[in-house]
């Protein structure tokens, strides 16, 4: 009967539709727990370097410290009456201390402003991951409307309801164009440097 071949082949298309929106929604799932992740990692790191920020700061304010100290104990030297051999060798000990303090502090400078520089490195990648992340789950929430969509025009006398059938793509990729041509320019890029 060529009513019944008709719905027959009608159901086949819908259930080959819904395949599709499975595979779709699946793919997304599958990005959406890999963003994350590497969320938790960018998170981690950037605690890490926030933490050792802190170190190089607290280090540095220490330095500072003993080297107002040394020069307090070299201004006294100078000023206190005694023999001169003693006086000459202490103040040299403590010139030398100095010059060491200040070195060691020129050295922190430079590991602070190195990690300063990778803190807000990670700052700008985590903003664009969490885009990224707004953006998958935007294409997750459509793919769920859109199975949603499938299934509630599978019941019968729908017919007219059902968009057209898509054509094959590629397997493994989204066969959803409109998926893909919503995201954001930046996921890609992104996706290359913290991969």
């Amino acid at each position: 009967m060529p009513g019944c071949c008709e719905d027959l082949q009608d159901l086949e298309q819908r259930v080959q539709r819904n395949a599709a929106e499975l595979g779709q929604e699946a793919f997304w799932e599958q990005e959406l727990r890999r963003e994350q992740a590497r969320e938790r990692e960018g998170q981690a790191r950037l605690q890490a370097l926030s933490a050792a920020t802190a170190e190089h700061a607290a280090r540095l304010q220490a330095l500072d410290a003993q080297a107002c100290a040394l020069e307090a104990k070299l201004r006294l030297a100078a000023e206190a009456p005694g023999p001169p051999s003693p006086t000459a060798s202490a103040t040299e000990r403590l010139r030398q201390d100095l010059a060491a303090q200040e070195r060691q502090s020129v050295e922190v400078q430079g590991s602070l402003a190195l990690v300063s520089r990778a803190l807000e490195a990670a700052e700008h990648a985590l903003q664009a991951q969490a885009q990224e992340l707004e953006e998958l789950n935007r294409e997750l929430r459509q793919c769920n409307l859109q199975q949603f969509i499938q299934q509630a025009g599978a019941a019968p006398g729908t017919q007219d309801l059902m968009p057209p059938a898509r054509g094959k793509s590629l397997p493994g990729a989204p066969q959803n164009p409109a998926l893909v041509s919503s995201l954001s320019p930046e996921v890609a890029p992104m996706r290359q440097n913290w991969r």
